[in-house]
């Protein structure tokens, strides 16, 4: 195996088994929205690091549009797309953060969340590895259209389980990734109850291009 696949295997793995420590264990429901899900992750990481984590949210009522939502950009000055806020936000936060990660846990996840250069068509690694563009991802039982969320499944939730008690990660990396889980299930939980039904629209969604 050489050192480009040996990187993507590490990273798939490690992105299920974060998603794995960070769904509740009665109902492992996630979002069924890549950006969603990308944003948890990000505020999980954060918050982990003891940062300011939960600074943009997905999305929220605008008092003057009433019954639409839309992304809180308003500590940023850019203009562009989702990505690029979340991952400066990302970025900004790392590089302040008392606590730091396992080098190799964050070489990962910043090559994971990266958008890139073509900031808004780009699909991350995330994004590929999460969906896989319909070639079979992490989390490929999508739901069905209109669907808002879905189970991820027990082959995920059990294969990171063996993982976990094998060899496969370090101590100190197992500690990041069950921490970071853990810390994006608080965000996980606002997401779902912000998309439930009679609050979700998915019109307002595309028009802030996600």
């Amino acid at each position: 195996m050489n050192e480009w696949t040996q990187k993507r295997n590490f990273e798939r793995i490690l992105l299920s088994s974060i998603l794995a420590h960070s769904v509740s264990h009665e109902l492992p429901k996630l979002p069924a929205h890549n950006k969603l899900v990308y944003n948890e992750l990000i505020n999980g990481i954060v918050a982990y690091v003891d940062g300011d984590a939960g600074r943009i949210k997905f999305g929220r009522k605008d008092a003057d549009q009433k019954g639409e939502y839309k992304f809180d950009y308003s500590s940023y000055d850019r203009n562009g797309c989702f990505y690029p806020f979340v991952f400066d936000y990302f970025q900004q936060e790392l590089e302040n953060a008392d606590k730091r990660l396992t080098r190799s846990i964050e070489e990962s996840l910043v090559e994971l969340l990266n958008p890139g250069l073509d900031l808004i068509y780009a699909r991350t690694r995330f994004d590929n590895n999460f969906d896989g563009g319909g070639l079979g991802g992490i989390c490929d039982s999508y739901p069905a259209v209109g669907e808002r969320s879905f189970t991820l499944r027990n082959e995920i939730i059990n294969n990171s389980r063996r993982i976990m008690r094998s060899d496969f990660f370090t101590k100190h990396q197992k500690r990041d990734i069950r921490g970071i889980g853990e810390s994006m299930n608080p965000f996980i939980q606002e997401d779902l109850e912000f998309i439930n039904p009679g609050r979700y629209c998915s019109s307002v969604l595309r028009s802030y291009n996600v």
